[in-house]
């Protein structure tokens, strides 16, 4: 193709070719990104078609670096998630009891998301409400606060238990919206994320587990499922050491 091109294009061949349009090319011929030629009695602009040829391969050589730069990024965040997940699991086999599984989850969850807090909240005996059996980042006051709550609230950690999927609130004003009862709790005033996964054994929820972050944020579908992982995580702790634990949790 290039062998049928003439040695000097116009400025409407040239920007057909790259398919940009003309006052693209008159720009990038004053900031010297694609030099023009003056030719003809008019002086018009035209381009050479090796400088052509040369822009069209390094542009094509950046894109493929940028690519790399994507795919490297991805795997990056890819290999970080997984080894968040091994700590998670490493830890878990220290802990013995349901307390310790709780514990575990909390911290390390909360790390592993970049949250400020994280809690878990199980069901009741009575099913009315879910108690809060382990929390990481809240204040001693909040804590007494948020101890037990009625699954009559419409509130995000209640809404995951009984729509027995995610609640996710990416933003401030979301959960203003979505949940202006929440703000009647002031867990609700200190994040601007929050994200609440119900936990289930045999498709029983039997608890929450919720994160609040600092910053609004967007929880993309691998975020998603690795919380969901945690969640089914702490539900095979969780009933493997139900068999030996004889502690009463609620």
């Amino acid at each position: 193709m290039s062998k049928d091109l003439p040695e000097l294009l116009s400025l409407k061949e040239t920007s057909r070719i790259l398919g940009v349009h003309r006052n693209t090319l008159r720009q990038w011929d004053q900031k010297g990104i694609l030099k023009a030629v003056r030719y003809g009695q008019r002086q018009d602009r035209h381009f050479k078609k090796d400088d052509i040829l040369q822009f069209i391969k390094k542009t094509q050589k950046n894109k493929k670096s940028q690519h790399n730069k994507w795919e490297n990024a991805d795997l990056k965040i890819s290999l970080e998630r997984v080894s968040r997940l091994q700590k998670i699991t490493a830890e878990l086999v220290k802990a013995v009891t349901i307390k310790d599984i709780a514990n575990t989850i909390a911290y390390h969850g909360t790390k592993a998301f970049g949250a400020i807090s994280g809690a878990i909240y199980l069901v009741s005996e009575k099913k009315d409400c879910i108690e809060l059996f382990a929390s990481v980042g809240y204040p001693q006051k909040m804590v007494t606060k948020l101890k037990k709550l009625s699954l009559k609230e419409v509130i995000p950690t209640t809404d995951a238990v009984k729509k027995a999927k995610p609640i996710l609130i990416e933003r401030h004003g979301e959960c203003m919206l979505r949940y202006p009862n929440a703000f009647s709790k002031s867990f609700a005033g200190m994040s601007n994320a929050f994200a609440a996964i119900p936990i289930s054994i045999k498709n029983e929820i039997i608890g929450v587990l919720s994160f609040s972050f600092s910053d609004s944020t967007h929880f993309s579908k691998d975020e998603i499922t690795f919380m969901l992982t945690t969640a089914s995580q702490f539900s095979n702790a969780f009933a493997r050491a139900k068999r030996y634990d004889k502690v009463k949790i609620c």
